[in-house]
């Protein structure tokens, strides 16, 4: 199978000297070949490459994007034929749209996998090329795995705060590098670049792998971006969830379930409702009624998530270590419950309700030992206010004062941390 790197942003972003970092790494040693294309012009210095053994293709019709189908997948067909590369390296112009690329590559029948997908961005001019391109620019934002903030040395620290939050406003979940390429060294580079980990992609594949696969859905901020990836992968034909059967971690008592802030209207709000998978394959926990109602609700899932054999596990985090709402002091041992949630809980929750009156006091959940019967989990960890609560999750110890941290006793765990999130980590 041929790697394919997709290198993408607008000219003078920086894209260039970003791909001639990477070509002094490890990747000299692969057979490798680029195909670029910024208006029929070799950006990439030639002789550079050549010296170096990488194989230029130049798509001469302009833009990649204007004879996608055609020109483009002849170009790798050829390559791959004519060179056998390990890797293929795609600059396009800044004016295409990156998911075309991507849909093409993924729907070209050829033997490749997608393996970096970066959008780099003139951090001085972001919110200028977002007013003056709009579509043509939000699409590389959007649709990138990591984004690398360029020439964040000639701006002041504001403009990159500024500048990181435009850009999640389009890729909530997108891994955003703003140290100054000229400081990066090239091996650190293609690491980072290549252990990014779209929690999106691993789903994805799960689901084509296994179309009755069972998975664990989680709500809040966190998994918003996923849940909006997910939906544009089904409308692209990518995948279908008509066979899929979803178990939620957990539910509020005390409210309806169309309250605009329960956990069952906020699934299909923001996932169900968009994609194809059958109501009777949905479950969410019930809570309400009577305490004993509730109660016999709570022992109900249980039961239905003993026969369950979920393939992968959506996680979320608390500020105080939380998973599910199992809050601290939990026993690794229990089974869905009834909670008293916790103030600090009630907290983080008031901005999506009026008041803190308006929180609920109680939810069901998952237990632990429930979460930790899935196969895999993924757990996604994103924005500054969660930096401690990172930096506490990484100390490696497990105790049940912080429950998340149970997960290192699991056999298969992906953590995605943003770089707000891990901000505490690099000042350690």
């Amino acid at each position: 199978m041929v790697k394919v790197d997709i290198i993408s942003g607008f000219l003078g972003a920086g894209k260039t000297t970003l791909i001639q970092k990477l070509f002094k790494t490890k990747i000299a040693n692969e057979k490798v070949a680029l195909i670029e294309n910024e208006f029929g012009e070799i950006g990439v210095d030639g002789a550079f490459l050549k010296n170096s053994g990488i194989e230029i293709k130049e798509i001469n019709s302009g833009c990649i994007c204007c004879s996608l189908v055609g020109n483009f997948e002849d170009a790798l067909r050829e390559l791959i034929d004519t060179y056998r590369p390990d890797r293929i390296i795609i600059e396009p112009s800044g004016v295409g749209k990156l998911s075309d690329i991507i849909s093409a590559i993924k729907n070209s029948g050829l033997n490749l996998k997608l393996n970096v997908i970066c959008t780099v961005v003139d951090g001085g001019k972001c919110k200028m090329y977002l007013n003056n391109f709009g579509e043509f620019y939000i699409d590389q934002i959007r649709e990138a795995n990591t984004i690398l903030l360029s020439k964040t040395d000639k701006i002041s620290e504001q403009k990159v705060i500024e500048a990181c939050e435009l850009i999640k406003t389009y890729n909530p979940t997108v891994t955003i590098i703003t140290t100054p390429i000229f400081e990066l060294d090239g091996e650190f580079l293609l690491e980072n670049l290549e252990e990014t980990v779209s929690l999106v992609d691993l789903l994805i594949e799960q689901v084509k792998n296994n179309p009755r696969s069972t998975l664990g859905l989680a709500t809040g901020s966190s998994p918003i971006g996923t849940y909006q990836k997910i939906i544009e992968a089904y409308n692209n034909k990518e995948v279908s969830f008509k066979d899929v059967t979803t178990y939620n971690l957990d539910e509020y008592c005390g409210i309806d379930i169309e309250h605009p802030q329960s956990y069952y209207r906020f699934m299909h709000d923001n996932l169900f409702d968009h994609v194809d998978v059958k109501e009777q394959n949905v479950h969410i926990p019930s809570a309400r009624g009577t305490k004993s109602e509730i109660q016999a609700q709570c022992n109900a899932y249980n039961e239905a998530l003993k026969k369950a054999s979920i393939d992968i596990q959506l996680l979320g985090i608390g500020g105080n270590g939380h998973i599910g709402f199992n809050e601290p002091g939990t026993s690794f041992e229990q089974e869905t419950f009834v909670v008293t949630l916790a103030e600090r809980t009630r907290e983080d929750n008031k901005r999506f309700f009026n008041s803190i009156d308006e929180v609920p006091t109680h939810a069901v959940t998952m237990g632990i030992k429930n979460i930790m019967q899935a196969k895999s989990i993924l757990m996604l960890i994103s924005g500054k206010g969660k930096a401690e609560t990172v930096v506490k999750l990484l100390s490696g110890e497990v105790t049940t004062d912080f429950p998340a941290s149970i997960l290192y006793r699991h056999e298969d765990v992906t953590i995605v941390v943003d770089e707000d999130a891990y901000s505490a980590m690099t000042k350690k």
